[in-house]
Protein backbone atom coordinates (compact mmCIF):
# COMPACT_ATOMS: atom_id res chain seq x y z
CA UNK A 1 0.00 0.00 0.00
CA UNK A 2 1.30 3.49 -0.90
CA UNK A 3 -0.03 5.30 2.21
CA UNK A 4 -0.67 3.39 5.43
CA UNK A 5 -3.40 4.06 8.06
CA UNK A 6 -1.17 6.57 9.90
CA UNK A 7 -0.71 8.70 6.76
CA UNK A 8 2.88 7.61 6.12
CA UNK A 9 4.23 7.13 2.63
CA UNK A 10 5.45 3.51 2.19
CA UNK A 11 4.94 3.15 5.95
CA UNK A 12 8.04 5.27 6.68
CA UNK A 13 7.57 8.98 5.76
CA UNK A 14 4.71 11.28 6.76
CA UNK A 15 2.95 12.48 3.57
CA UNK A 16 2.83 16.12 4.76
CA UNK A 17 6.58 16.10 5.43
CA UNK A 18 7.16 14.57 2.00
CA UNK A 19 5.11 17.29 0.27
CA UNK A 20 6.96 20.04 2.19
CA UNK A 21 10.34 18.59 1.16
CA UNK A 22 9.26 18.30 -2.50
CA UNK A 23 8.02 21.92 -2.53
CA UNK A 24 11.29 23.13 -0.95
CA UNK A 25 13.40 21.22 -3.47
CA UNK A 26 11.35 22.61 -6.37
CA UNK A 27 11.72 26.13 -5.00
CA UNK A 28 15.49 25.77 -4.66
CA UNK A 29 15.76 24.38 -8.20
CA UNK A 30 13.61 27.22 -9.57
CA UNK A 31 15.69 29.91 -7.90
CA UNK A 32 18.89 28.20 -9.05
CA UNK A 33 17.65 28.08 -12.63
CA UNK A 34 16.68 31.76 -12.51
CA UNK A 35 20.13 32.85 -11.32
CA UNK A 36 22.03 30.59 -13.69
CA UNK A 37 19.98 31.21 -16.83
CA UNK A 38 21.57 33.21 -19.66
CA UNK A 39 19.25 36.19 -19.26
CA UNK A 40 20.23 36.80 -15.65
CA UNK A 41 22.69 39.65 -15.21
CA UNK A 42 23.77 38.86 -11.67
CA UNK A 43 27.14 37.44 -12.72
CA UNK A 44 27.71 39.50 -15.88
CA UNK A 45 30.24 42.32 -16.04
CA UNK A 46 29.42 45.84 -17.10
CA UNK A 47 30.96 47.20 -20.28
CA UNK A 48 31.68 50.74 -21.40
CA UNK A 49 29.25 51.80 -24.12
CA UNK A 50 28.41 54.88 -26.12
CA UNK A 51 24.71 55.53 -26.42
CA UNK A 52 23.35 58.12 -28.87
CA UNK A 53 20.11 60.00 -28.28
CA UNK A 54 18.37 61.77 -31.18
CA UNK A 55 15.82 64.54 -31.22
CA UNK A 56 14.74 66.00 -34.56
CA UNK A 57 12.86 69.09 -33.35
CA UNK A 58 14.19 70.63 -30.16
CA UNK A 59 14.10 74.27 -29.03
CA UNK A 60 17.54 75.76 -29.60
CA UNK A 61 17.76 77.09 -26.05
CA UNK A 62 17.39 73.55 -24.68
CA UNK A 63 20.22 72.28 -26.91
CA UNK A 64 22.35 75.26 -25.74
CA UNK A 65 21.80 74.25 -22.09
CA UNK A 66 23.51 70.87 -22.62
CA UNK A 67 27.31 70.76 -22.70
CA UNK A 68 30.04 68.17 -23.07
CA UNK A 69 30.83 66.73 -19.62
CA UNK A 70 27.26 67.17 -18.30
CA UNK A 71 25.73 64.27 -16.38
CA UNK A 72 22.86 62.48 -18.13
CA UNK A 73 19.99 60.51 -16.60
CA UNK A 74 16.59 59.06 -17.39
CA UNK A 75 14.35 61.46 -15.50
CA UNK A 76 11.49 58.95 -15.12
CA UNK A 77 13.50 55.88 -14.01
CA UNK A 78 16.18 58.02 -12.31
CA UNK A 79 18.84 55.94 -14.10
CA UNK A 80 22.17 57.72 -14.40
CA UNK A 81 23.78 56.97 -17.78
CA UNK A 82 27.06 58.83 -17.56
CA UNK A 83 28.26 62.03 -19.17
CA UNK A 84 27.98 63.77 -22.52
CA UNK A 85 31.03 63.15 -24.72
CA UNK A 86 29.72 64.68 -27.96
CA UNK A 87 26.89 66.92 -29.12
CA UNK A 88 25.98 67.37 -32.79
CA UNK A 89 23.49 70.14 -33.54
CA UNK A 90 21.91 70.63 -37.00
CA UNK A 91 18.77 72.34 -38.36
CA UNK A 92 15.49 70.88 -37.13
CA UNK A 93 13.67 68.23 -39.14
CA UNK A 94 9.92 68.72 -39.45
CA UNK A 95 7.39 67.87 -42.12
CA UNK A 96 4.63 70.02 -43.50
CA UNK A 97 2.28 70.21 -46.47
CA UNK A 98 3.07 72.83 -49.13
CA UNK A 99 0.58 74.84 -51.24
CA UNK A 100 0.23 71.93 -53.71
CA UNK A 101 -0.64 69.47 -50.93
CA UNK A 102 2.73 67.68 -51.07
CA UNK A 103 4.38 66.59 -47.83
CA UNK A 104 7.80 68.30 -47.57
CA UNK A 105 10.68 68.20 -45.11
CA UNK A 106 11.52 71.60 -43.69
CA UNK A 107 12.93 73.32 -40.59
CA UNK A 108 11.46 75.52 -37.86
CA UNK A 109 13.06 78.80 -36.83
CA UNK A 110 14.56 78.60 -33.34
CA UNK A 111 14.55 74.79 -33.35
CA UNK A 112 17.37 72.31 -33.97
CA UNK A 113 17.98 68.59 -34.28
CA UNK A 114 20.53 67.09 -31.93
CA UNK A 115 22.46 63.87 -31.52
CA UNK A 116 23.78 63.54 -27.98
CA UNK A 117 26.48 60.91 -27.40
CA UNK A 118 26.88 59.65 -23.85
CA UNK A 119 29.48 57.29 -22.39
CA UNK A 120 27.95 54.84 -19.91
CA UNK A 121 28.45 51.51 -18.17
CA UNK A 122 25.95 48.81 -19.12
CA UNK A 123 25.35 45.09 -19.29
CA UNK A 124 24.67 43.73 -22.77
CA UNK A 125 21.63 41.43 -23.01
CA UNK A 126 19.71 39.72 -25.80
CA UNK A 127 17.34 42.70 -26.01
CA UNK A 128 19.63 45.71 -25.60
CA UNK A 129 21.55 46.94 -22.58
CA UNK A 130 20.77 47.09 -18.89
CA UNK A 131 21.69 50.19 -16.94
CA UNK A 132 20.72 50.06 -13.25
CA UNK A 133 18.35 47.13 -14.01
CA UNK A 134 16.46 49.11 -16.66
CA UNK A 135 16.34 47.80 -20.23
CA UNK A 136 17.35 50.27 -22.96
CA UNK A 137 17.32 49.55 -26.70
CA UNK A 138 17.50 51.36 -30.03
CA UNK A 139 14.23 53.15 -30.77
CA UNK A 140 13.16 53.50 -27.13
CA UNK A 141 11.72 56.90 -26.29
CA UNK A 142 12.44 58.48 -22.94
CA UNK A 143 12.61 61.75 -21.06
CA UNK A 144 16.25 62.62 -20.59
CA UNK A 145 17.89 65.11 -18.22
CA UNK A 146 21.24 66.45 -19.34
CA UNK A 147 22.94 69.43 -17.77
CA UNK A 148 20.24 72.04 -17.18
CA UNK A 149 17.97 70.71 -19.92
CA UNK A 150 15.29 68.09 -20.25
CA UNK A 151 14.30 66.54 -23.59
CA UNK A 152 11.93 63.89 -24.90
CA UNK A 153 14.22 61.81 -27.09
CA UNK A 154 14.87 58.41 -28.68
CA UNK A 155 17.86 56.09 -28.55
CA UNK A 156 19.51 56.17 -31.98
CA UNK A 157 22.46 53.80 -31.42
CA UNK A 158 24.18 51.72 -28.74
CA UNK A 159 27.82 50.81 -29.37
CA UNK A 160 30.44 48.96 -27.36
CA UNK A 161 33.63 50.89 -26.70
CA UNK A 162 36.69 48.79 -27.49
CA UNK A 163 39.16 48.71 -24.61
Amino acid sequence: MLIDEKGRLFGKVNIVDFIVVVVLIMGILGVGYKFLSSSTTLFKKTEIIEIQFYNEDLPGYVADSINIGDKVKDSVKNTVFGEVIDKEVKPSVVFGVDDQGVLRQTTRPGYVSMVLTVRAEAIYTDTGVLINNTDYYVGRSLELRAGNGVIWTRIKAINRVEA
